[in-house]
């Protein structure tokens, strides 16, 4: 195999079928987080912690699955880093090889008003020590220090993973050189700040504090970052985060949401760029919004929704998914076979072919199966 060619054939491929252009096969995606470390024979505690196992797992991942495009190379839980400031969030399952997150609410709704006079003072003064142990009175030049080189490892280390897989296997990975990622304010305030219960009681109570917050946060010369899809070296010229519509009727969203999705979507359009939505949960209740992004533009991740519904509904916007985890889990190979190529036929082409939920159980996935699909979409290609 020739992972230059087989690196440079996905970019071709994803940029096609974003663009609704004609395609010769389907890629083979995947959202898993952790099922790799398990399939490499390594706990999920030691491997978070272990920039080599990491690699190690990565590598062998996109290379036995010909996976040709990685939602996760191993930076959405960069511990080796937020250990070092003392993060305590996190609760490791190395039973079930699942990390459990608790609750963020680092945020009080005095908060407001403080960040748009000073958000220098509220990040460095209220957030931090409350997130992380070791950011408080007695942090010292030594500890930023650590910190400091905890981050550029970790970000090193990441680099280094996606040239592997680029250079092994041809795997694409969601962030990479020239890529933009975006996280709406209001996504940074639902997800690290006040929390899913918090902010859902700020709505209701206090929705015009949002509402100045979200203008405070925002910054449209950072969408200046934003390139064409040829400028880049990834599948999608920006990643764009949607959790918090999870917890927001389609109303709220267009509020709190949507006004800075449509500056996205009109640099996009400026450019001739992509976007790519990592929307968890569901997106049913904001797909009239959805339908008035330009076209042929981006590619959906759906992760709870029917995907066959999605393409009925959304049918000029690429998808990512198709394969419930009980189709990898409990069929024989034969059957996730069957089921692989009538997905296929029901919503492709513009289909990235990929498991519908972060895997991460031991049980989630079975190894044949997943061979089996990704032996099927590459059998009549030679790179």
């Amino acid at each position: 195999m020739d992972g230059k060619r087989r690196y440079e054939d996905n970019l071709r491929v994803i940029h096609d079928l974003t663009r609704f252009r004609p395609t010769d096969r389907i890629p083979h995606g995947s959202t898993d987080a952790f099922w790799r470390y398990h399939d490499a024979g390594y706990k999920l505690s030691e491997a978070l912690f272990d920039h080599k196992k990491q690699t190690d797992a990565v590598k062998k991942f996109c290379e036995n699955y010909q996976i040709d495009w990685l939602l996760d190379n191993g930076s959405r839980n960069p511990m080796q880093f937020t250990s070092v400031l003392g993060q305590t969030q996190y609760q490791f399952d190395d039973e079930n090889n699942t990390l459990i997150l608790k609750e963020q609410n680092h945020w009080d709704p005095e908060y407001y008003d403080m960040y748009i006079e000073d958000p220098q003072k509220v990040i460095w003064e209220k957030i931090l020590p409350r997130k992380y142990s070791r950011m408080n009175k007695n942090l010292t030049p030594e500890l930023l220090v650590d910190t400091a080189e905890a981050f550029l490892n970790n970000a090193n280390a990441m680099s280094n993973i996606s040239k592997i897989i680029a250079e092994n296997s041809g795997t694409v990975g969601v962030m990479e050189e020239g890529v933009t990622p975006i996280f709406f304010p209001m996504e940074i305030l639902f997800n690290f700040w006040r929390g899913f219960v918090g902010t859902a009681v700020d709505m209701r109570r206090i929705p015009e504090k949002i509402d100045a917050l979200m203008d405070a946060m925002w910054n449209d010369s950072d969408l200046d970052s934003i390139k064409g899809i040829d400028e880049t070296n990834g599948g999608f010229s920006t990643n764009i985060t949607f959790l918090a519509q999870n917890s927001l009727n389609a109303k709220q969203f267009e509020r709190f949401e949507w006004p800075h999705m449509m500056k996205i979507d009109q640099r996009l359009r400026e450019t001739g760029g992509t976007g790519f939505f990592l929307s968890e949960g569901t997106t049913m209740h904001i797909t009239d919004l959805l339908k008035d992004l330009t076209p042929k533009t981006y590619c959906l991740y759906v992760e709870k929704d029917d995907i066959t519904e999605r393409r009925k509904a959304l049918p000029e916007m690429a998808m990512l998914g198709g394969l419930p985890v009980d189709v990898l889990r409990d069929y024989t190979p034969d059957q996730a076979l069957d089921y692989t190529k009538k997905v296929i036929e029901e919503v492709g082409p513009s289909l990235i072919l990929s498991t519908n939920k972060f895997t991460c159980n031991p049980k989630d996935i079975s190894p044949e199966n997943l061979k089996a699909i990704g032996e099927y979409l590459h059998k009549d290609i030679d790179f």
